[in-house]
């Protein structure tokens, strides 16, 4: 078995107009930006305009947003190989039910809440049409299945 992975850290997306989609961003998720292609952007992106977003009340970097200067394709569209959607988890239903109402104040188009028997999203779109989903898991469909997953490979001893 691979090591261990993180929670949580970051996507990198790629975007039509790096300052529409940052303003987009830091208006609608609230995000900040603290690094840019100028400072402490990643070294592989050596033409593209780039911003890191991060959640500065996490101190979590959440998205990444670069600019080619050679784009291939001008819109996002989920069937093509690559990304389908990005997700958040946000911390539990009353504050997704918050979202709802922020993303209604900004004018937003989104689903509402959906609900399925082990998550509740959100899902929408920024300016290139990049989809979205902001996620409360619902641990109570997941724990029994990954603790029985974890059981029968023998890293856990359920009693």
């Amino acid at each position: 078995m691979p090591g261990r992975l993180g929670t949580r850290h970051h996507v990198i997306l790629t975007v039509s107009d790096l300052d529409r989609s940052t303003e987009w961003y830091c208006r609608v998720l609230g995000l900040t930006v603290v690094s840019t292609h100028l400072n402490i952007g990643p070294p592989y992106l050596h033409d593209n305009k780039y911003n890191g977003l991060f959640d500065l009340s996490t101190l979590s970097y959440v998205v990444g947003l670069t600019q080619h200067a050679d784009p291939l394709v001008s819109t996002f569209d989920e069937r093509s190989i690559g990304l389908d959607h990005f997700g958040v988890e946000v911390p539990d239903l009353s504050e997704l039910h918050a979202w709802v109402r922020h993303l209604d104040e900004l004018g937003v188009n989104h689903s509402g809440i959906v609900n399925a028997p082990y998550i509740d999203v959100i899902n929408f779109r920024d300016p290139d049409n990049i989809a979205i989903e902001l996620c409360v898991i619902n641990d109570d469909f997941w724990v029994p299945l990954v603790t029985a997953k974890m059981a029968d490979a023998g890293s856990v001893s359920v009693e």
